[in-house]
């Protein structure tokens, strides 16, 4: 909507002729509630989130579409065809998931799996986030990342433990007395042809390695790291596909919205052009309707893209094979806020927040880097041995062996292992700076997404009562149209005004369920507490 100014986008808006257009929008927009309202058809209820949860999320026009709700406090302008300034509730802050995921090129690709079929999926919230977490481009990565880690942890082992090997050798060789300082006369100077077979075990112990023994409980602390860090990225994967899971409903909804819009705007067409032939309102009102009901058309069109698109992103995000069609299964209703207080919340987070333990672990790696490195410069002791048959052939042969124990002490390294120790603190310093960062951070994210659950909870129910008072006001405006006491101007500025009521109810409705989300993820508690908090849903559960 960014290359239209206020008038077009208040040109688009939807007109109404007779309160039988209000019936079939809002009967359409609370299907999953069932709430009737008197003398006016359905009506947005509670229930109404499983259709319109994101529709401010997924506001269609060029170029990207952020992911939030709304755009930020104070913001003015154009807002899915409706005019921000004409809107009387404030709309309540959302985070982005893409903001919450961080690295969001990391999280919105996946592997396909499968094949498509002919068949309509029918894909619920828990199949959609059992197959990003299966398939998701982000989870992929950092479960390789664990991997690596776990191979440079056993690598580090390695150093620690016993090395053992074994050689079979069969030799044939010329001595030259000359070259070991013999030189008998009367004796050949050259000994041999000769050969001999030797089958020889060798083992080698570090019996003192405090650098090596630092270095592994670093690897193992990296390790541990790696393994909470893919912790964090199911949560994040689980925020960035239910969210695109709400938008892919909430499209549905404003295409479904669009249509009963539509057929309102050519009631009201036809309305407008029977009372003209009658002479009881002027030909403008003709026109006025006209261009009203091809507006809807244009809407129809570019909501039924956006939806398609929308559907493309989430098959995206999931791995659905190309060209799968499927349909949304599960409702998501709206369902205020039961789960622990702002201090319990704080606990939770500070108890069970992925992220928080990578970074901790990554710290204490840090700090045993920073040892390893300094002990370099103490002493090694080593022992090496072998056992071995040597004989012409290894039918007849005589045992040997050889055992040797040595102390290595660095005297003088030109300043390497100082070095190391520099390169080992300057990393140390910067793991705790981030560690404390994150500390604070897990106290503001819960802190303000309580602040922005209670704004949400407030804006829902305002927008709920501007809701009820819009429709009530457009049906008064088009009983006064429909007996010729005024012209059609009031039903066009009331359906306005209706349309921003449902928009900001819609917006609300979104910022209330996907702040739980993010409530819920800043509590390290998402995948857990979807199906306890938000959707009835338990992630990789089925409907």
């Amino acid at each position: 909507m960014g290359g239209h100014d206020g008038r077009e986008c208040r040109a688009a808006e939807p007109a109404a002729g007779r309160r039988g257009r209000v019936k079939g929008a809002n009967a359409v927009m609370s299907g999953f509630s069932g709430k009737t309202q008197r003398g006016g058809g359905r009506r947005l209820g509670g229930g109404a989130a499983a259709v319109v949860l994101c529709l401010a999320w997924a506001a269609p026009g060029g170029g990207a579409r952020p992911l939030a709700a709304q755009p930020p406090a104070g913001a003015a302008g154009i807002y899915g065809g409706i005019d921000l300034a004409n809107i009387p509730t404030p709309l309540p802050a959302a985070p982005s998931p893409v903001a919450i995921a961080g690295s969001p090129s990391a999280y919105q690709g996946s592997v396909p799996a499968g094949e498509a079929t002919s068949e309509v999926l029918q894909l619920s919230l828990g199949d959609a986030l059992e197959r990003g977490l299966r398939t998701n481009l982000g989870v992929i990565g950092k479960l390789l990342d664990s991997r690596v880690a776990e191979a440079d942890r056993q690598r580090a082992l390695a150093n620690l433990l016993p090395q053992v090997s074994g050689r079979v050798s069969h030799q044939t060789l010329e001595l030259d007395l000359v070259t070991f300082g013999f030189k008998i006369p009367g004796l050949p100077n050259i000994i041999g042809p000769f050969s001999y077979q030797d089958a020889r075990l060798t083992a080698t112990e570090q019996l003192v390695n405090f650098e090596s023994l630092y270095k592994y409980r670093s690897a193992r602390e990296s390790a541990r790291a790696a393994d909470l860090s893919l912790a964090e990225a199911r949560e994040l994967v689980v925020v960035v596909v239910g969210g695109a899971y709400y938008q892919v409903v909430a499209s549905a909804a404003r295409v479904d919205t669009a249509h009963a819009q539509l057929k309102g705007s050519r009631s009201l067409e036809e309305l407008a052009q029977n009372q003209l032939r009658s002479g009881l309102t002027a030909a403008i009102d003709t026109f006025r309707a006209t261009v009203q009901r091809q507006t809807d058309e244009q809407r129809v069109a570019v909501y039924e893209a956006a939806l398609e698109k929308d559907k493309l992103t989430l098959a995206r995000l999931i791995g659905l094979p190309s060209g799968q069609r499927f349909a949304i299964a599960t409702p998501v209703p709206y369902v205020p806020w039961s789960g622990p207080s702002e201090e319990q919340a704080l606990q939770t987070a500070y108890a069970s927040r992925s992220d928080l333990k990578s970074a901790e672990a990554a710290l204490a790696a840090a700090e045993l880097a920073k040892r390893a490195a300094a002990a370099e410069r103490l002493p090694s002791l080593a022992v090496s041995g072998d056992y071995g048959r040597v004989g012409k052939t290894l039918g007849s042969t005589d045992g040997t062996y050889t055992l040797a124990a040595g102390i290595t002490l660095p005297l003088y390294e030109g300043g390497r292992i100082r070095s190391e120790v520099t390169r080992a603190e300057a990393t140390l310093e910067r793991r705790r700076a981030e560690y404390a960062d994150l500390k604070g951070r897990v106290d503001y994210e819960v802190r303000t997404n309580f602040l922005d659950l209670r704004a949400a909870e407030t804006s829902v129910e305002v927008a709920k009562k501007n809701v009820d008072l819009a429709e009530q006001t457009l049906a008064q405006a088009q009983d006064r149209f429909a007996n010729g006491v005024t012209n059609n101007v009031e039903v066009v500025l009331a359906e306005q005004a209706l349309a921003a009521a449902h928009e900001n109810y819609i917006a609300s409705l979104f910022s209330h369920s996907f702040t739980k989300l993010a409530l819920l993820r800043a509590m390290g508690q998402v995948e857990q507490g979807v199906k306890q908090f938000l959707s009835e849903q338990a992630p990789g559960g089925r409907q």
